[in-house]
Parts: structure tokens; C-alpha cells; sequence
């Protein structure tokens, strides 16, 4: 019994060993298989697409430089003094066929970008638009002083009137192009080109002499003609003129002459029905 006792403990103590302490086979995670994979990369990077619309408006833009550049060139190789310009656009136009070309023979969205791009950062208008102005701005400032000169002729005349109009409006306005121009004469002279353009910027928001001559001339024109028919009848041509007449108090004599191209056809046709007196107020508001 007592040797019973002693194997007994000793199987106890055993069990309770191999208990407190885990077989070490369990105590290790085994070899895990490779997670398989969710997405398969690509050897090389994913082809990027490029609407077709954007590729169709480069080459859009492409043609109009090649358009816009024959069109100054022809210009420059009448003038002498611009052997310079003339190289700049004749080099113009091999970058312009390089870059079509590349553009419409790439393969591929990754071709096409880096074909787009290349075309983007050249800047082709940049460079078509510093010779254009080098060539065509010494014209245009004689032009607009032409148009300036026949305005103050038109206003200096004795029979000169005009209805609903703040003369004073048009004189400063004359008077703001005139200063534009010698400025813009100064930045050119000196070679600053870009500042040059910026300086006529009064011009080519709507106050440009030779539309304000169209202007001016129609509206002294159709007061002329409106003082021989009936007050009633002249009130209702005013009415409609009215958003002519504000355009050019605020001197604003694009949206002016745009307004009076829309009327123009039907308000002279009712002029010459009013100096017969058969055009009534009402005839007038609705045409």
C-alpha cells in the first residue's frame, strides 16, 4: 500500500506537469499557406484611356494655328525688317506638322497622353501670338487712330446732334483711346510687346473708334430723321432705343452696335413709314 502511495503521487505530479506546459508541437503555428492573391498586378502600368473628343480638339487647335500662322507669315514676307519673325513662323509650322502627327499616330492612351502633353507644353499660340503682334500691331494702331480722327470729324460738324445721348460720354471715351494708343506706341517702341496689348485693353472692351463711328453716325442719323414726324411717334422710336442709348452712356458701344444690328432692318423700314405718317406707336412697340 505505502509503495502504491508513492507510484501514485508521482503519476499525479507527472500529469500535472505535462498539463502546466503545452507539447511543443502545439505551441508553434505551422507552415501557413501563401494568401492567394485578389487582385493579379500587371507587369507593366495600367494603359491610360484618353477621350477621343480631347485628342479630336488638339488637332482642332493645331489646324487653327497652322491657318492663323500662314496667314501672318504671308504678312511678314511683304515687310521688310522681320527676316526673324519669318524664321520664327516658318519654324512655327514644322513644329505644328511634328506635333500633329504625333498625335495622330500614337498607339495607345500612355502613347496618346505623352503626345498630348508634349503638344500642351509647348505653348504654340504663345509663341504665334509674341510675332503676330511684332507685325500686325503697328497696323492696328494706325487703324484705330484712322477711326479716331473720322469719330472727332463726325462730332466737330456743325449739323452734328444726337437725341438721349451724353455727348461728354463719347469725348472721354475719345479721349481715354487716345491715351491708350500713345501708351501703347511707348511699350512697343521699347520692345515690351505684352504691355503694349494690355494698354489698348479699353479698346477691345467695347470702345473700339470704328464701331463707336457706326454708332454715333446711325443714332445722329435717326435723330435727323425723327424730327419731321409726329412727337407721339418719335417718343415710341426713343422707347425702343433705349437700351442703345444706355450702352453708350456707359460707354459700352459693342452691346450699342449688337443692339442696333438686331433692330436695324425693321427700324429703318419704320422710319420710312413714319415720314409718310401711316406708323403708329403701336406698330412700332411690337416690331
Amino acid at each position: 500500500m505505502k509503495h502504491f502511495s508513492i507510484f501514485f503521487l508521482l503519476a499525479v505530479l507527472s500529469t500535472a506537469l505535462a498539463l502546466s506546459f503545452p507539447f511543443h508541437g502545439l505551441a508553434q503555428e505551422g507552415p501557413q499557406p501563401a494568401p492567394g492573391p485578389f487582385f493579379e498586378e500587371e507587369e507593366s502600368e495600367r494603359e491610360e484611356f484618353v477621350e477621343p473628343r480631347e485628342i479630336k480638339d488638339a488637332l482642332r487647335q493645331l489646324n487653327d494655328i497652322t491657318r492663323e500662322t500662314q496667314r501672318v507669315l504671308k504678312k511678314a514676307q511683304k515687310l521688310t525688317g522681320f527676316a526673324s519673325e519669318v524664321s520664327t513662323l516658318q519654324g512655327l509650322l514644322s513644329d505644328v506638322n511634328t506635333h500633329s502627327n504625333a498625335i495622330r499616330n500614337a498607339s495607345g492612351g500612355t502613347n496618346q497622353r505623352e503626345a498630348l502633353q508634349d503638344f500642351y507644353d509647348t505653348q504654340l499660340w504663345d509663341t504665334l501670338n509674341e510675332v503676330r503682334i511684332k507685325i500686325e500691331f503697328p497696323q492696328e494702331l494706325k487703324n484705330i487712330e484712322r477711326d479716331l480722327k473720322r469719330l472727332e470729324k463726325l462730332m466737330g460738324g456743325k449739323s452734328f446732334s444726337i437725341e438721349n445721348v451724353d455727348v461728354a460720354v463719347i469725348t472721354a471715351k475719345v479721349q481715354e483711346i487716345k491715351n491708350a494708343v500713345s501708351e501703347a506706341k511707348a511699350y512697343f517702341n521699347e520692345g515690351n510687346f505684352e504691355d503694349a496689348r494690355e494698354a489698348l485693353q479699353v479698346i477691345h472692351e467695347g470702345a473700339h473708334p470704328g464701331e463707336m463711328y457706326g454708332v454715333v453716325q446711325q443714332l445722329s442719323d435717326i435723330g435727323k430723321r425723327l424730327k419731321s414726324v409726329k412727337k407721339e411717334v418719335r417718343a415710341g422710336f426713343y422707347e425702343v432705343l433705349s437700351p442703345v442709348y444706355e450702352a453708350v452712356n456707359e460707354g459700352d458701344f459693342r452691346e450699342a452696335n449688337m443692339l442696333l444690328g438686331d433692330i436695324g432692318k425693321d427700324l429703318w423700314r419704320l422710319l420710312d413709314r413714319a415720314k409718310g405718317r401711316s406708323v403708329k406707336n403701336e406698330d412700332i412697340q411690337e416690331r
